[in-house]
């Protein structure tokens, strides 16, 4: 049997719930609510949660309908949808090929553990806003972020040296099309290649408009969920390396301490993606984010 290895990083899996931005009224809305995890997700799970909360307090008025498993089509796609009006909410993967600066979320390196997640996207902090304001200049109204857990290295064979970055790892690891990840990823050490991750469905659905008080009812229900998220994925990245472990995986992780000079390394790299993001972001990100020399 192959051993896998798998160490926890310093990265959050990020998503994001985001509605197509209108302010009219409507005396009886349907929402269409897109997905991206399976039915039986926990995302999807948050996703009930919100429609269940905005049809209790708005008395039934505001039905939202759940598409989940890519139904309407994958995140890329899913956010032209969202621009165009077509569908009305997601809680997607950030996309970026509308403005590369909202690979933001996806920087490798810039949180430790869940007190870190919870402290870098609290609802009014600096990362909530510069995503509220890329998102708004599209069209489309940023409503929180969804955590779906810390990200590791998963290998078939063996790690060399995986704490030093220096090494070179001896594996090639798949990492999505963002500077973000590859640029992370090979601070670390890893050689990379980018692979698609899901195949693309077309998105063929229309949806009503809102007004400020209903927008509010929505958005009070997404910040609602968007915080248990974070508690809740520190739960499931638990008992899925304990469920790893039962199958006989090898489950390395590490603390913030022994990770120290990952974070450190891909901190230096983080200069790389000055020519999409732009230097002033960046120094702005580092300002709020860099690892504090001890």
């Amino acid at each position: 049997m192959k051993s896998t290895k798998k160490f926890a990083l310093v990265l959050a899996v990020m998503m994001i719930m985001v509605a197509m931005a209108s302010a009219a009224s409507a005396a009886e809305i349907n929402l269409r609510f897109a997905g991206q995890f399976p039915p039986d997700h926990t995302a999807t799970g948050f996703m009930k949660e919100v429609a269940k909360e905005v049809a209790a307090k708005s008395n039934g008025r505001i039905e939202i309908k759940i598409f989940p498993a890519n139904q309407l089509g994958d995140y890329t796609l899913v956010y032209e949808e969202l621009i165009r009006g077509t569908i009305d909410m997601a809680l997607i993967s950030v996309p970026s090929q509308f403005d590369p600066r909202m690979e933001l979320v996806y920087i490798n390196g810039f949180v430790t553990g869940y007190d870190g997640i919870k402290k870098a996207f609290q609802p009014n902090g600096w990362m909530a806003k510069k995503m509220d304001e890329f998102h708004t200049r599209l069209g489309v109204k940023f409503l929180g972020f969804n955590v779906e857990g810390m990200i590791g290295i998963g290998s078939t064979k063996p790690v060399r040296e995986p704490l030093d970055p220096t090494v070179n790892k001896g594996v090639l690891t798949r990492v999505p099309f963002m500077d973000v990840y590859k640029t992370g990823v090979e601070a670390m050490g890893y050689k990379t290649i980018s692979l698609p991750y899901a195949d693309i469905f077309q998105a063929m659905q229309t949806g009503g408009k809102l007004k400020p008080a209903d927008q509010k009812i929505i958005f009070d229900a997404v910040t609602k969920v968007a915080a248990k998220s974070i508690d809740q994925a520190k739960k499931d990245d638990a008992r899925y390396m304990d469920l790893m472990r039962k199958k006989g995986i090898k489950v390395y992780t590490y603390t913030d301490k022994e990770l120290a000079p990952i974070q450190a390394a891909i901190s230096k790299s983080w200069v790389k993606l000055e020519a999409n993001m732009g230097k002033d972001l960046m120094d702005e990100f580092r300002k709020q984010f860099a690892p504090k020399s001890k």
